[in-house]
């Protein structure tokens, strides 16, 4: 049986509320699905202007995986996760944290940043935001598993900035990767290159990599949740 792909945007994990509506829209479904997520309200901004002061600032690394490791470990802690999964989730955004500062702290040393680095660090934001939805959903009882664009293979075109995703090479891959009757929460707004490089799919990518993964897997509906006037 097809899956449904269900998106939400940054603008409905804008407050802890927002996240335990998330979960419940999730359980409502009863299904296995593909769940794609955006960063975090703000934190892709957040990113891009911590991107420009790196240039210029090697304090910025630091202040930046602070400022996320706790917007996230607060938000986790509004939620029923047992010890042991919430040490394994908050070690996994710590790993990721430490990759960014690395990132960043290399910018601080050379003053600039290739189209490749910025787009590696500013998917950073998605790749948290799943991360920490997946173990909210396990917290909760349900078989979520997390699934990056690098892992199911969503090929794009390799341009950075605004890649579009090269279907001949991501459909077959993806389908089997999200085969499983479970759900999966994907990471949206980039895809990876043949070379497995992190290419952004522009600004707004979320949705458009949702659209992608419901083509790529044959879904039976692609619904997209906002929160924002008229949605």
């Amino acid at each position: 049986m097809p899956k449904i792909v269900v998106k939400f945007g940054g603008s409905n994990l804008k407050s802890k509320s927002d996240v335990r509506r998330v979960v419940n829209v999730i359980k409502n479904y009863d299904e296995p699905l593909v769940v794609v997520v955006s960063a975090f309200y703000g934190v892709t901004n957040y990113l891009i202007e911590s991107l420009e002061k790196a240039r210029q600032n090697e304090k910025v690394a630091g202040e930046v995986g602070r400022y996320l490791y706790q917007l996230k470990k607060e938000a986790l802690e509004e939620h029923p996760i047992a010890s042991e999964l919430l040490e394994r989730v908050e070690t996994d955004i710590r790993n990721l944290l430490d990759e960014l500062e690395n990132y960043l702290q290399g910018i601080a040393l050379t003053g600039d940043a290739s189209p490749a680095l910025e787009d590696l660090i500013l998917a950073f934001g998605e790749r948290l935001s799943a991360v920490f939805l997946q173990g909210v959903l396990e917290g909760y009882g349900l078989d979520a598993q997390y699934a990056s664009p690098e892992e199911i293979g969503l090929v794009t075109d390799g341009e950075f900035g605004s890649a579009s995703i090269d279907f001949q090479k991501a459909t077959t891959p993806v389908r089997e990767a999200l085969s499983g009757n479970r759900i999966y929460v994907v990471p949206g707004f980039y895809g990876v290159s043949d070379e497995g490089k992190v290419t952004l799919l522009g600004r707004g990518g979320s949705d458009y990599s949702a659209a992608a993964l419901a083509r790529c897997i044959g879904a039976s509906s692609l619904d997209i949740w906002k929160d924002v006037d008229a949605f």
